[in-house]
């Protein structure tokens, strides 16, 4: 199974091999091939995005002021009421004011147009437009006091960017799994009609497997585009082109006699 990508890639005869295997098999080979695709999407999101994660803390060093968390109340050598908002994310505004214990209100949060105000023991946020939410930071307490710093920030980053990476191949590898399961059954109507067109005689299971193997140059493609900076026009066409010659040349060789087995 492991040079299976490859030989279902380059070599058309391979497929000859594919009415004999077992669905437990088809199964395994999207496994496999799930696995191999999830890697790739995995470097390509932390090349992507752990700069951006860099550049994030960073301004977050340089914009917000240091916090300190004890008992319950926020404290801060700058006291003065400061609006922050990153450049690329206006809309995510919010307001730091540790010197402030009374109430905040709807109507001078949209004043001020922020979504987020921190006051010395309450965080007000807008859960929706139109609701006001707040968290009660002396519900929260710490043994210790907790510093919300440059130091706090980095680190905060640096787990970000080693928990992303498990994460974001869990969750690709589950999506590959069902989409290509999905798009299996689905080429294996265009199996169908190339069945009928070549007189092929084959059965719809035979077929399935095919749409199964069939796929991997179109994944192939995908894991290149993805490192690619721009979209590529026209690109679902051209991957439907491509599974369909792969299952015309599959259905050709699943018809020819198989060879025997050696």
């Amino acid at each position: 199974m492991l040079l299976d990508p490859l030989k279902s890639l380059a070599d058309f005869q391979f497929y000859q091999e594919v009415p004999r295997k077992s669905l437990t098999q088809t199964f395994l080979y999207l496994v496999y091939l799930g696995l191999l695709f999830s890697i790739a999407y995995a470097a390509m999101f932390h090349l992507r995005f752990a700069p951006r994660i860099d550049e994030a803390v960073e301004w977050a060093s340089a914009s917000i002021p240091p916090l300190t968390l004890s008992d319950g109340k926020l404290s801060s050598p700058d006291p003065e009421p400061r609006r922050i908002a990153h450049p690329q994310m206006e809309q995510l505004a919010f307001i730091v004011d540790t010197s402030r214990t009374e109430p905040v209100t709807p109507f001078e949060m949209r004043q001020s147009t922020v979504v987020v105000y921190v006051a010395q023991s309450v965080i007000y946020y807008f859960a929706s437009q139109d609701e006001l939410r707040m968290h009660d930071l002396s519900l929260s307490k710490s043994p210790k006091p907790v510093q919300i710093d440059a130091e706090f920030y980095r680190s905060l980053g640096q787990f970000v960017k080693k928990a992303l990476i498990p994460v974001s191949l869990l969750v690709t590898w589950l999506i590959f799994v069902m989409w290509t399961h999905l798009s299996a059954l689905l080429y294996s109507l265009i199996a169908l009609l190339i069945n009928g067109i070549l007189s092929a005689g084959l059965p719809y299971a035979s077929l399935y497997r095919a749409a199964v193997y069939a796929q991997t140059p179109a994944v192939v493609l995908q894991g290149i585009v993805m490192f690619l900076p721009s979209p590529v026009p026209f690109f679902g066409l051209l991957l439907l082109i491509v599974v369909t010659v792969y299952l015309w040349q599959a259905v050709r060789q699943m018809k020819a006699p198989a060879p025997p087995d050696a």
